[in-house]
């Protein structure tokens, strides 16, 4: 305790909560994957349940997730890798694909398997029912415009791509 002003008086110290280290840090970072109100749902969840997080919030509009976590009892690199226990990528990307003659599951798993060999892929989910690739990728270690190659190599032909940096699609 502290002694100031009069003498015999004494000054508690400071709350927890007004001490400067104690103030909470904001975290806010896309999150690939966070893309319909389940999906938020359970990343919010998932990461409001870690000690050291005050609250957390996933926009599935816009696939970030906003976190207010106190440093001293958990990292921003432990959120990182909560974000991932949770199933999901945080700097991530996604790129939708939208292929013409994948007809079967066997054509999903032949592109899956071309694409996750590619550097700074993530994750790759193929449906031959909806003729439709989704691929989560880090900016900046993966060219897009190859893995657009890559599928039209194994003989697909591309309809449309949208996400991803700008200019491909």
């Amino acid at each position: 305790m502290e002694v100031r002003g009069l003498p015999g008086r004494v000054q508690p110290p400071a709350p927890a909560a007004a001490r400067p280290e104690a103030r909470p840090e904001l975290l806010e970072v896309q999150v690939a994957g966070v893309e319909c109100a389940v999906c938020a749902r359970r990343l919010t969840l998932h990461l409001r349940g870690r000690p050291g997080v005050e609250s957390a919030i996933a926009n599935p509009r816009t696939g970030v997730v906003r976190v207010f976590y106190r440093p001293a009892e958990i990292s921003a690199t432990n959120l990182f890798v909560e974000i991932r226990r949770a199933g999901f990528v945080p700097g991530g990307e996604c790129l939708r694909m939208r292929l013409a003659d994948m007809h079967c599951p066997s054509c999903a798993r032949a592109i899956e398997g071309a694409l996750l060999g590619h550097r700074g892929v993530e994750r790759v989910r193929a449906d031959h029912e909806r003729g439709e690739v989704r691929v989560v990728f880090l900016p900046g270690k993966t060219d897009v415009a190859e893995l657009a190659e890559e599928v039209t190599r194994l003989g697909y032909r591309l309809e449309r791509t949208e996400g991803g940096p700008p200019g491909v699609g």
